[in-house]
């Protein structure tokens, strides 16, 4: 495979404009023939040992990633060392980069042409396919009527949750989701997020939660609460610069078989999408760089098994995504969110089988980077749509893991 060079220029400063791509664009680049330069440059790979940095404060931009961008395993003290440059006890993480210039500078990006809205969420449901877990993840809801009374006669349906979690469908993992054995980002312990610690066994917290909201109790005591660090009512609105990394398309433009599936629809099953190929896919696309409080958002087509209950069994046990290089590769960018089609982000099965979900601990535990997960860019691939205006406004769910909300990108015509 060939690789294109691109000028992704890590910590770009806050008052350049975003979604400016290169003026080649995807069409020129393919017309200029598959041995053309689009003069851009990769920043160099930094193979040295992090910088130290003392503590920064709360507000404002965070100290971006420097390190080896390779497959070593997560260190809890490289780790601690990140929460003493990014802020000890910060909650917001890298959602910080979204600053006021940086959501002006993004819509811009629609002063030109027609608008259109493209919806980047699944559809809920009950039974709708999840990571197995004990007690399962389920989003079950029901319907309730009720007969209000009153001379109009007055009724209405309501729903109710037999079973429910954030943890399933179109979704942001929040930076309490995942730690590095009991701690978690901004140096947080698990003592300090979970109610009633002394609770470990899930069936146990399950049983306690149901006794306590048939009691209706809520107060000092009550397990029905959320974390009180790091909870989702720390994310609030987002409007800021998308980027589709439509590898999908790449490969299937590039006749690259070998990363397919059998009905070349998708990605192939535990693919791992390399630093390479992400590489690849932004010069086609004519993307020129990557900066701070960015949604970056990855295109493998898993979606289309999950409106299919046959496929559920094919969706869940694998899916194609990203692993530890490049997870460390899109951290040195400062990216508010890293997000993609599929239900986990990162490569199932895991490419080393004694270690499991390290692209999470990186990003969400080590980097206070968000990730994003089932959403659905099929829309914006058609039209051809790489850059765009992403807009979440997540629910304030306080203490939450994760939340939901139907995400949406904007771009003109």
């Amino acid at each position: 495979m060939q690789t294109w060079k691109h000028n992704l220029t890590p910590g770009a400063k806050a008052g350049d404009v975003d979604g400016q791509s290169s003026p080649s664009g995807r069409r020129a680049f393919l017309k200029a023939g598959a041995t053309a330069a689009v003069g851009l440059a990769l920043p160099p790979l930094i193979t040295g040992a992090a910088a130290t940095a003392a503590p920064r404060p709360i507000g404002g931009q965070q100290e971006p990633f420097r390190g080896p961008i390779d497959d070593q395993p997560i260190s809890l003290e490289f780790a601690q060392r990140r929460w003493n440059e990014l802020g000890i006890g910060d909650e917001r993480g890298a959602l910080r980069e979204i600053t006021p210039e940086k959501t002006t500078n993004a819509l811009r990006m629609l002063h030109k042409g027609t608008a259109h809205v493209y919806d980047l969420g699944d559809k809920m449901f009950p039974g709708v396919p999840a990571f197995p877990s004990a007690p399962p993840r389920r989003w079950d809801m029901y319907i309730t009527w009720y007969d209000l009374g009153g001379e109009n006669r007055l009724t209405g349906l309501e729903e109710r949750f037999a079973a429910m979690t954030f943890q399933v469908g179109t979704q942001i993992d929040n930076l309490n989701h995942i730690g590095i054995d009991d701690h978690y980002y901004g140096g947080f312990t698990r003592d300090d997020l979970l109610p009633m610690p002394e609770l470990v066994d899930p069936a146990s917290r399950a049983a306690k939660a149901t006794q306590d909201s048939q009691a209706d109790h809520h107060g000092p005591g009550s397990i029905l609460r959320g974390c009180p660090h790091l909870g989702a009512e720390h994310i609030g609105p987002i409007v800021t610069r998308g980027v589709l990394v439509d590898v999908l398309a790449y490969m299937q433009c590039h006749g690259r078989h070998e990363a397919l599936s059998e009905g070349r629809d998708t990605l192939a099953p535990n693919y791992r999408i390399t630093i390479q190929d992400i590489e690849a896919t932004l010069g086609w696309e004519g993307i020129s760089r990557l900066d701070p409080g960015d949604v970056v958002i990855f295109r493998t087509g898993w979606n289309k098994l999950w409106a299919d209950s046959a496929l559920w069994s094919r969706y869940l046990s694998s899916e194609p995504g990203i692993w530890l290089a490049e997870a460390r590769w899109l951290a040195q960018f400062r990216p508010a969110i890293v997000g993609g089609d599929t239900w986990g982000l990162e490569v199932f099965p895991s490419p080393v089988p004694t270690r499991f979900g390290e692209p999470h601990q990186l990003l969400l535990a080590q980097e206070g980077i968000r990730i994003g997960e089932g959403y659905v860019t099929d829309g914006l691939s058609e039209a051809g749509k790489y850059e765009f205006v992403f807009i979440d406004t997540p629910q304030h769910a306080v203490g939450a893991t994760a939340t939901h909300n139907g995400p949406a990108a904007i771009a003109t015509s």
